[in-house]
């Protein structure tokens, strides 16, 4: 054979393979772009000069490994479906005299055609649309700075390196399959799977039984601190369940269906369900990994669209005064010298002060179980993993400043304590700390504080007790019934808190005169007094670049990772339909010579589509639903504790998913009756 006569058939094989070169090629096309964007992203020098531009940069590192691992595993995976179609074609090349050889040349030339266009293309749409995705990242991320897009060479480099060794493991694996086939294998190779497979009643009360403890974990954690890692370990045990319910619940619910003869012995029924029987083996695969690319969209999509557009109540949740400044009162003085650090720059940049609070507090994270109160000794020692879910917040303050905040405590004697509850409640009439009993004397209605974050993570109380030296006493003990007061003067803390007027660049020039006095930063008045302050100064003002630099990149990702991931989704699908619909057709013409109708095979059809089709949206619809308690409280520790946005968010995603979805229906279920027909 000639050299020119292996191009030629390379190229003629892609041509007569269109219908799933077409597909494939183009979801290449949009990795490659969509990969190179994330790239040149993380690359340019000009995102370094936004607020947090080495967080953002870490960010998308990330997301970039991320897309990169997703591609290698999904080409990988949606190549098989091409060469699994193509496999009698291989056998046939193989009887009629071609060896092995000749054919691995050819496919070796069909690969470097795909991967020739498909990186060209690839390269060239990323470098295109790199510059509005540049433009739209810098919108999201909130900023005002006239930054350029630049080409990113380096970009390029490893987009071409990823994607070639992906299009080289595609080959060398189609290499395996030929050359440990024969020709009879090959040509038998687009209908392997065809024989009826058995019920695995173990495996499917196994994969139920994942699933049962994945949804358990979900519902019924309920502390935030620990939900990220209890989230990826139900996201695993979902993972497994789905798989092993498609591959053996599936098929156990079928064959009941088969089982029960009103059901079964009606046209639609029986060509349907005898069809799926035969062939769910190899289908589960393919149907649960629709169901967990779908969940991801949902899950992805969902969270990172929800922080974005609720960034006003995460800033709210984590900031709730406009200015805050904090110091640890460990030397004598401190709070007059902060308090006149504050009232002479307030002075000097013309702010005027609204809703003030001063006030001493002690803070402590803890576990509150059975009327007790851990101590940090307890904590080290005991079992905190099996008190986890009774995680509280506690801040300790004294009585006048509880009252000049608006509270209406009354007169408190030692071991006495009244309570505001900001989320949970103390139940009972007492607590007990290190074997000292606190009597709980009255229950605040209200008090102008906040607890931030703390609020959203765990339950949080205000504890009022008599006085500072009351304080810290109580500080004491919740180290330690052996750790004296005078060990606690480093941990009690003083706080100015208020809101104003004044526009954002004042308030943020303001809280950075303040930060540069305790630090002696240049500028500054370089006083002792000040510089001998052990605290720090945040702000509304100066928190917004921040949070947007953060949630701006990871709603940025999540839509990147999000689209990559529907056109897995809408890629496997189409060749779910196609395979099938070549392997039916001889069936479906078998059965017009006997007397069927074609409106009967319509019918069979759209219930076969329909049941097979529409289940693992139903089923990542339910994934979703079970997911939401714990996803809430992830999102609780990002400072969304808005969960009526986040509902709506998660809807709304379903929604327009479902509608997507259905459109692919349309288009595929439209192949697969052209196809049988």
């Amino acid at each position: 054979m000639t050299k020119s006569f292996y191009f030629k058939m390379a190229g003629k094989n892609i041509v007569n393979n269109r219908s799933g070169y077409i597909p494939y090629m183009f979801t290449c096309i949009m990795t490659i772009a969509m990969f190179y964007i994330m790239k040149s992203l993380t690359y340019n020098e000009n995102v370094l000069q936004v607020y947090g531009g080495e967080a953002i940069r870490s960010v998308l590192a990330v997301g970039s490994s991320v897309l990169a691992i997703f591609s290698v595993i999904f080409l990988f995976y949606t190549y098989s479906f091409l060469i699994k179609r193509r496999k009698k074609e291989f056998g046939v090349f193989n009887i009629l005299g071609m060896e092995k050889r000749h054919i691995s040349v050819t496919v070796f030339l069909e690969t470097v055609y795909v991967a020739a266009a498909a990186l060209s293309a690839g390269l060239v749409t990323g470098i295109v649309f790199s510059k509005l995705f540049f433009w739209i990242f810098m919108r999201i991320l909130g900023t005002q700075a006239a930054l350029k897009w630049s080409f990113s060479s380096r970009a390029c480099a490893d987009t071409a390196l990823l994607f070639s060794v992906i299009f080289l493991l595609s080959y060398l694996n189609t290499l395996r399959q030929i050359h440990l086939s024969n020709p009879i294998e090959l040509l038998r190779g687009g209908q392997i799977g065809e024989r009826e497979p058995k019920t695995k009643a173990l495996l499917a009360l196994a994969s139920l039984a994942s699933l049962a403890a994945g949804y358990y974990l979900a519902v019924t954690t309920d502390n935030p601190l620990s939900s990220i890692t209890v989230f990826f370990v139900a996201a695993v045990l979902v993972i497994l369940g789905t798989y092993g319910l498609f591959t053996a619940g599936s098929i156990f619910v079928l064959k009941l269906l088969r089982g029960n003869k009103t059901y079964y012995y009606k046209t639609q029924h029986f060509i349907s369900i005898s069809g799926m029987i035969y062939r769910m083996k190899q289908n589960a695969v393919g149907l649960a990994n629709i169901c967990i690319l779908s969940s991801a969209v949902l899950v992805m999509i969902s969270t990172t669209a929800s922080l974005y557009l609720g960034m006003n109540d995460l800033i709210a949740n984590r900031y709730p005064k406009d200015i805050s400044m904090q110091i640890y009162v460990d030397h004598e003085g401190a709070e007059q010298q902060m308090d006149s650090l504050i009232d002479q720059k307030l002075q000097e940049y013309g702010i005027t002060v609204k809703n003030l609070s001063r006030y001493h507090y002690s803070p402590a994270m803890t576990v509150y179980k059975d009327g007790k109160l851990y101590t940090e000794n307890e904590l080290d020692t005991g079992n905190v993993s099996l008190l986890s879910n009774h995680m509280v917040s506690v801040e300790i303050i004294p009585a006048q400043e509880a009252r000049n905040m608006g509270a209406d405590v009354k007169e408190l004697n030692d071991k006495e304590a009244a309570v505001y509850e900001i989320g949970g409640s103390l139940e009972g009439g007492s607590f007990t700390v290190s074997g000292q009993e606190y009597q709980i004397v009255q229950k605040l209605k209200h008090m102008d504080i906040s607890m931030g974050t703390a609020d959203a993570v765990a339950d949080s109380f205000v504890l009022v007790v008599k006085d500072i030296d009351a304080v810290k006493t109580l500080t004491s003990l919740l180290l330690g019934p052996d750790t004296d007061t005078q060990s606690t003067d480093g941990l009690i803390r003083y706080t100015c808190q208020f809101d104003t007027d004044s526009d954002k660049d004042i308030q943020s020039a303001f809280m950075k005169a303040v930060q540069a006095e305790i630090t002696g930063d240049e500028g500054s008045s370089r006083n002792p007094e000040w510089m001998s302050l052990n605290g720090y100064i945040e702000g509304r003002a100066g928190a917004e670049e921040s949070f947007y630099s953060l949630y701006g990149s990871l709603f940025f990702i999540g839509m990147i990772l999000g689209s990559v991931f529907l056109m897995a989704t809408v890629l496997i699908i189409y060749y779910k339909q196609v395979s099938e619909g070549y392997e039916d057709r001889e069936r479906f013409a078998i059965m017009q010579k006997v007397g069927l109708s074609r409106q009967e095979i319509r019918s069979s059809i759209k219930s076969q589509v329909l049941t097979v089709f529409y289940l693992p949206l139903v089923m990542a619809g339910i994934h979703i639903a079970f997911a939401f308690p714990l996803l809430r409280k992830v999102m609780a520790m990002m400072n969304l504790s808005n969960t009526g946005l986040f509902m709506k968010g998660c809807a709304l995603t379903y929604v327009i998913f479902a509608a997507i979805y259905a459109m692919i229906y349309g288009l595929t279920a439209r192949s697969y009756s052209r196809i049988v027909s």
